[in-house]
């Protein structure tokens, strides 16, 4: 590894030809990958595919409802998901999980869900009362220039049917 300073800023190539800036204290600042100068990692806004507001399903199934993000400068990205859901059932509850795949769409809702969970699975036993929740999650060791869905799985606990009691958020962000 060579750094080459510029008052203050570094610039490394690495084995593949992409060139990385770094700052003074070396946080990376931009890249050159393949090519194409990136100084801004990528962000996302939720999407929805077929999205649905209840399940009785017991396994996980995909909500219709996440991100795609492709990573220009890092192999790093923060997933943030919050909402709110109950159980028609007293004493049953409610999971929701963030699911890694590689593709370019949200799987729809309803499909049983498959892939890479990633963080914390948060659960609660909830019976007829709302309750919300909140996961932020990083998805580590990922490929830049790569397609990557984050989608939201849902699941009724031990019975009766999950409902969502307000709006699912989503955003991601690319980290360096």
């Amino acid at each position: 590894m060579s750094l080459r300073p510029i008052g203050g800023i570094f610039l490394r190539l690495d084995a593949s030809g992409n060139l990385t800036v770094y700052d003074a204290s070396g946080n990376t600042v931009a890249k050159f990958i393949g090519g194409v100068f990136s100084s801004k990692a990528s962000a996302a806004a939720q999407t929805t595919n077929t999205s649905i507001s209840t399940t009785a399903s017991t396994t996980p199934v995909y909500a219709g409802i996440g991100v795609v993000l492709t990573p220009q400068v890092s192999t790093r990205v923060l997933v943030e998901a919050s909402g709110a859901f109950n159980n028609n059932t007293g004493g049953d509850g409610c999971e929701v999980k963030i699911i890694q795949n590689t593709g370019s769409t949200v799987h729809a809702g309803g499909g049983a869900a498959a892939g890479t969970v990633i963080g914390d699975t948060g659960a609660v036993v909830t019976g007829t009362a709302n309750f919300t929740w909140s996961l932020i999650c990083p998805a580590l060791s990922l490929t830049v220039g790569t397609s990557y869905v984050f989608d939201i799985a849902v699941n009724a606990v031990t019975g009766g049917t999950m409902t969502f009691a307000v709006t699912v958020n989503c955003p991601v962000a690319e980290e360096f």
